[in-house]
């Protein structure tokens, strides 16, 4: 999901049964999936607060799923253009 603007903070929310995995690099970048950079979310209702500054956000589903999931996106933005933002990498993201 691409952010209008740079993020304050972002608020992810698991509406499903279903197993959602959220990351700020797409799985075909580096060892996301397999090095484990992302937050599992594991249940109906389990949610978290990221106080990042991110211009985009992933959310995947693990295969078990059929890669069924529904969740809801919440985001304070600040008024920084995302041209301004630098790509975040590195460990604990795509290493």
């Amino acid at each position: 999901y691409e952010l209008p603007m740079v993020s304050k903070s972002i608020t992810v929310i698991n509406r499903s049964a279903e197993d959602i995995r959220v990351h700020f690099n797409s799985t075909g970048s580096g060892r996301v999936v397999d090095g484990n950079h992302f937050v599992l979310f594991d249940s109906k209702e389990d949610s978290y607060t990221f106080n990042v500054k991110a211009t985009q956000l992933y959310v995947s589903a693990p295969a078990a799923n059929g890669g069924n999931a529904s969740f809801t996106i919440v985001a304070e933005l600040t008024q920084i253009n995302n041209g301004r933002m630098y790509v975040l990498t590195g460990s604990g993201l795509t290493d």
